[in-house]
């Protein structure tokens, strides 16, 4: 039988300065409420040079103060070629059933996370070059 998943996704994009979050939930290994949290980075966003093969799963982890860590870095590409990366974390740790159990973004912190990784994505594109 042919299945599809669900997924809620909620997103905030500044395309003019190349950046992008967004929160998504849906089902995991059995688990109905798997939430994540991601900064999609584009190539003109200051924060992209960090990004190479080597440097993938850890250049992001300074941004911002990720929930557990980083458990996502995938480069996104635009016809073949590489047009920005996508970082970010789960709350589908041990200690997270606050987050397994709720099934509305307003009923969890996780939207200000996402305000403060938004801010600090944005943050970037305003500091003064010396």
């Amino acid at each position: 039988m042919f299945e599809l998943e669900h997924h809620d996704v909620w997103r905030k994009t500044d395309r003019k300065r190349g950046f992008g979050i967004e929160i998504r939930r849906a089902p995991f290994t059995g688990n109905e409420n798997v939430w994540c949290l991601y900064a999609m980075i584009a190539k003109r966003h200051p924060l992209f040079s960090r990004f190479t093969d080597d440097t993938l799963d850890s250049a992001g982890e300074d941004i911002f103060d990720w929930h557990g860590g980083v458990t996502y870095a995938e480069w996104e590409f635009r016809k073949k070629e590489i047009a920005g990366v996508k970082i970010g974390c789960d709350y589908l740790h041990d200690m997270d059933d606050q987050y397994r159990n709720s099934t509305r973004l307003e009923d969890n912190c996780l939207i200000n996370d996402a305000r403060r990784l938004y801010e600090a994505l944005e943050s970037y594109c305003t500091e003064k070059k010396p």
